[in-house]
């Protein structure tokens, strides 16, 4: 399990690298300001959670508690639901659409998954025999 929480934090990491250059350098000319500042949330966000997901790893490698496996796929569940939504909206904005409605109702969902994260996390330390 480990060793999949590392790997997906390695690939979340990457992405986050080249979604922010790609929004530095084309993006952030197409779309209004507030547009783009949600767009870089995402990016600031997936980049903890990214940290987090490897974090989650070594915690699982120490102590081999549950909570911290589900910690880890609601940190990435909610990555793709709370920053996918959001590169999504700046995206479809950019084209100029008006069908982002839908995205919006997504993203505090992500944010639920994401806070679900820490707290199982925090139970998971809780349970930790140290």
């Amino acid at each position: 399990m480990r060793k999949k929480f590392f790997t997906t934090a390695s690939i979340m990491g990457a992405m986050a690298v080249f979604l922010g250059a790609f929004g530095t350098h084309l993006l952030k000319k197409l779309v209004p300001a507030n547009i783009f500042e949600a767009y870089e949330t995402a990016i600031r966000y997936q980049f903890y959670h990214c940290f987090a997901i490897l974090f989650i790893g070594f915690l699982y490698q120490k102590f081999r508690v549950k909570q911290f496996v589900w910690a880890g796929h609601c940190f990435v569940i909610g990555v793709i639901f709370f920053c996918g939504s959001l590169y999504a909206l700046t995206i479809i904005s950019a084209g100029k659409s008006d069908k982002i409605d839908a995205l919006g109702a997504i993203t505090p969902l992500g944010g639920i998954f994401l806070l679900a994260g820490w707290v199982l996390m925090l139970i998971g330390v809780l349970k930790a025999r140290y």
